[in-house]
């Protein structure tokens, strides 16, 4: 199983940027403009994450698998869930950040550093069972749908055995999994359609268009109408399109 689903960058003014959950942790090199640059690992998030930039800022950063974790975080699933700061890995990464500023962010120094970070996760990543995927693309084919009392899912081991395995490796338990793989699914379907809420709420099997609402609001932070509305003609909903379609969490299944 390939450890990483893909690498990024992202150029941010100062201010503050709303993150939407996509189910992976990301190690991310961040470079402000004049500062010090730092490199972390990202927490699992089950909600809206903030990120507040004092000056222009950029991101470069290569996306986790599901249950990719490190040595120091195997006996501790609860570390997965909070930001870590990778001290660790940062004694070269002042000097790539400084060519990288020199190149003035040519995709040279980029891809340097990138390289950078891709061997060190090479080097230091546990790559995760292959029934992780499995057991998610099931979470997520099922994920239209209310939840079995008696568990919808078929496995070898035993329901609570495979809740306890999957936190184990991810941080988070099947609920979480399926609750975001319909979340996500729903906000894809709100921003890259005009079919009425009240549809989409019942095709997605949401109580009513209410829940569906109190769901994307609690997860995303914003309501469905916003997922659909252009301010100005800026394309905000395509880029909400395009962010809810980026590879996440289920883009190896």
């Amino acid at each position: 199983m390939n450890p990483v689903v893909c690498t990024w960058s992202a150029e941010l003014p100062a201010g503050t940027e709303v993150i939407w959950p996509d189910g992976c942790r990301d190690v991310i090199a961040i470079l402000p403009a004049g500062q010090p640059a730092a490199l972390l690992c990202s927490g699992l998030d089950q909600s809206v994450r903030h990120i507040q930039c004092q000056t222009a800022t950029r991101f470069i950063g290569v996306r986790l698998a599901p249950g990719v974790r490190f040595a120091w975080e195997r006996d501790a699933p609860v570390t997965l869930l909070n930001d870590s700061n990778l001290q660790r890995w940062s004694a070269p990464l002042q000097q790539l950040t400084d060519q990288h500023s020199e190149a003035h962010n040519s995709s040279a120094s980029a891809g340097s550093l990138l390289r950078y970070l891709q061997q060190k996760i090479d080097n230091h990543a546990i790559t995760p069972p292959a029934w992780i995927n499995a057991y998610l693309a099931e979470l997520a084919g099922c994920s239209a749908y209310p939840p079995s009392p008696t568990g919808a899912l078929r496995w070898p081991r035993s329901e609570r055995n495979m809740r306890r395995l999957l936190v184990e490796y991810t941080g988070r338990p099947p609920s979480y999994w399926q609750q975001l793989a319909r979340i996500r699914a729903t906000a894809r379907a709100i921003a890259g359609s005009d079919e009425p809420l009240a549809a989409l709420a019942a095709e997605y099997r949401f109580a009513d268009q209410a829940h569906m609402s109190r769901d994307i609001r609690r997860w995303l932070g914003c309501t469905p109408a916003m997922l659909r509305a252009d301010n100005n003609g800026n394309d905000q909903r395509a880029n909400n399109l395009a962010r809810l379609s980026a590879p996440d969490a289920f883009t190896q299944i």
